[in-house]
Order: C-alpha cells, then sequence, then structure tokens
C-alpha cells in the first residue's frame, strides 16, 4: 500500500513513473525513494514498485565511546593540520571547533556520563502512523476500531479509504469469548419429512394417456358464411391496416400526357400543348393505421405552340413545372414555373393564358389521384 506524502523539497526530482521533473514530489510512503509527480502516477507504477517496495532500515545509533573515538580523532587531524599556520589563526579554528563540541572536555563530559547513566526504566514504544509509518508524536486513534493509530489528522483522512474496509468496532469481552465466526455457506432450516402419510390423488397427475389419433379433413366454407373484412383504403390482404405503400409516379407520367392536345386562345395566338417530357420526382400512397395518405412531389416539362389559324407560321416554346407537390397544393401556392419562349409576346401569352389553364387541369388530377386510394 503507497500512501501520497507531499514533500516540501524545492529541487527538481524525476518522475518514477512518466520521467518529468517535478518540483514538489509525492514519495512513497513505505520505502520512502520513489517519487512521483501526482497520485496518477503513483498508482500506476504501484504494480512495478510494490515488487522492491521496502520499508527503510533505521541505522543503529552511535554509542558514546564512538563519538569520543570520533572527536579524538578529529582533534588529531586538525592539530595536524594547524601545526606550520600562523597561531592566531589556530588559536581561532580551536575555539570554533570547541564551539561545535570538538573539544577534549566535552569528550570527557560524555564519557563521564556514560560511565554513571543509570540503566534507564522501560519506556513503551512510540506509536507507528498507519499512513505514514512515522513515530506518532501525539497519538491519535480510531473512533471505531481502537486499534489504527495515527500522527495526525491528515493522516488519518489520507488513510480511511484503505482503512474503512476492515474497520470494526470490538466486541465487548463477554461476547468476544463465545463469538463463533459465521459461515459463508447459509444453513436451510431443518424440516422433517413424514414418510408414513397417505399419497393420495395428486401423486398420480403425471399419468399420460395416448388421445386418439383423428385425420384432419378441411370442411367448406359457404360463401354467405365467410366473414367479411373490409380493409379501409389498403389492399384486400391488409385487414389489420399495417403499413403499406403504393408507387404511384406511373400512373403520374401517364396521366400527364393527358395535357397533350390542351389548347387556349391569347392576344399572340392559339396556345396548344403538344408533348409532356421530363416527368421526375416522387408518388407514393401510403395506408398506415387504417389511414391514407397521398403524397407526391414531381416535376416535368410542357412543350406547346403558339400561331394563328389564318397563318400557317407558328412558334414553340415550354413550360418548365419546378415543382407539384401536396404540401404546395394544399396551401394553395402559385404553380412555380419557368417559361422559355422564341418571343417576348409569346412567353406573355403563356404566363397569362397557358399557366392557369395548365393549373386547373392538375386541379383535377390531384383530385383524381387522392380519389385512387380510397
Amino acid at each position: 500500500m503507497e500512501v501520497d506524502i507531499a514533500a516540501a523539497n524545492t529541487v527538481p526530482v524525476q518522475c518514477g513513473n512518466c520521467s518529468d521533473s517535478c518540483v514538489k514530489p509525492l514519495r512513497c510512503g513505505v520505502c520512502k525513494t520513489a517519487s512521483y509527480c501526482c497520485k496518477k502516477c503513483q498508482q500506476e507504477d504501484w504494480q512495478y514498485h510494490k515488487r522492491n517496495c521496502k520499508a527503510a532500515k533505521s541505522e543503529p545509533e552511535t554509542s558514546l565511546e564512538e563519538k569520543a573515538k570520533q572527536a579524538a580523532d578529529a582533534k588529531q587531524a586538525m592539530d595536524e593540520e594547524l601545526a606550520n599556520t600562523d597561531p592566531k589563526v589556530a588559536a581561532q579554528v580551536k575555539d570554533m571547533m570547541a564551539k561545535m563540541g570538538y573539544d577534549t572536555g566535552v569528550e570527557k563530559k560524555d564519557a563521564q556520563e556514560e560511565t554513571n547513566a543509570k540503566p534507564a526504566p522501560n519506556v513503551p514504544k512510540a506509536d507507528m502512523c498507519k499512513n505514514c509509518m512515522e513515530p506518532c508524536a501525539t497519538t491519535l486513534r480510531c473512533s471505531v476500531c481502537k486499534v489504527a493509530t495515527y500522527c495526525s489528522r491528515k493522516c488519518q483522512g489520507e488513510d480511511w479509504q484503505f482503512h474503512k474496509r476492515n474497520c470494526k468496532k470490538p466486541l465487548p469481552k463477554a461476547e468476544a469469548s463465545n463469538y463463533k465466526p459465521e459461515s459463508y455457506r447459509p444453513k436451510a432450516d431443518e424440516k422433517v419429512v413424514e414418510d408414513d402419510g397417505e399419497v393420495g390423488d395428486w401423486y398420480r397427475h403425471r399419468e399420460w394417456r395416448p388421445e386418439t389419433k383423428v385425420e384432419f379433413k378441411p370442411s367448406k366454407v359457404d360463401a354467405e358464411g365467410a366473414t367479411v373484412i373490409k380493409s379501409e383504403g389498403g389492399s384486400a390482404w391488409n385487414a389489420a391496416g399495417t403499413w403499406e405503400e403504393k408507387d404511384m409516379l406511373p400512373w403520374w407520367k401517364n396521366r400527364l400526357l393527358g395535357l397533350t392536345g390542351l389548347a387556349v386562345d391569347s392576344f399572340a395566338g392559339k396556345l396548344t400543348v403538344t408533348n409532356v417530357t421530363d416527368v421526375n420526382g416522387e408518388a407514393q400512397i401510403l395506408h398506415v393505421r387504417k389511414s391514407s395518405k397521398y403524397i407526391f412531389d414531381i416535376n416535368f416539362c410542357v412543350e406547346f405552340s403558339c400561331g394563328f389559324a389564318t397563318s400557317s407560321r407558328s412558334t414553340s416554346g415550354k413550360v418548365k413545372v419546378l415543382e407539384l407537390a401536396n404540401v404546395t397544393v394544399k396551401d394553395g401556392t402559385k404553380l412555380p414555373v419557368e417559361i422559355s419562349a422564341e418571343s417576348d409576346s409569346d412567353k406573355r401569352a403563356a404566363e397569362t393564358a397557358l399557366v392557369p389553364a395548365l393549373e386547373a387541369s392538375l386541379q383535377e388530377y390531384v383530385t383524381e389521384y387522392q380519389a385512387k386510394g380510397n
């Protein structure tokens, strides 16, 4: 288990997971050596770091004799170093070193204290923090289990996400002595089965007797006795009124050819429809839930000729219907067209005389089209 501890060191340290430098690293709470830039990197690297993560061993304390020996060696080295220097400088150095604890009087005093020291009473060891694994100056215990110890409220809060899985309130002494662990397998209720009772008829419900096989013979249904199912708007087979779709574009192509021969008089002469070409678009009749929808959106081109009965000369032109749709017809929108003719007078004549005649004929076709579904 790793715990995040923010380090106060300002020297950049390399992250053990992403190798980025971090000024305030997070250190492993066990070994105190692995450093990370964030908690995410610490969690990702834990699966590899936990194999080598070990608590740092505390160095043995140096005894007073070893300290005195080290001080004597340091004093001897200092005397040899200052033998050929200025006496005033040597005196200043010795005075400074004496203040730092390297004086012989200090050594004797420490040795004397060691010899005259009495055996110290058994002092209980300080509790270890369950989060940062450091000795607790002021011990805080878990208020539920009374076992987990922490050095501060911060460590207690950080460790709670792991400790709460095993934290349980201790049992009283009387209950603890009679405590038995619960079995993982639930026990069934013990029931006594009586075999001497009467079985009765219920036991024979499984007895099976084969029925007599009778060959199926269809019976003829008279026309008068047959049930007639009327389909509203749809085909005869669609009695339930489910989705039915019928393509009506061929009907429109055939019906628009009926415009051929349509003639109207105008100031520019007699305008006569000669042909209907380029019929494109979609036209469908839908039957959904016993209701019909008449959908069409087509465009086509009407060719016409213009001339007077007393003259053999005639001109030609075209009226291109851009959109004939069920939505525009229902709203009463004017028929959108593009007119092309050999002269401006023929174009104005087609706009004022031929287009209204086409609108009237197309309205009749729409009425006839809507009657097809009934």
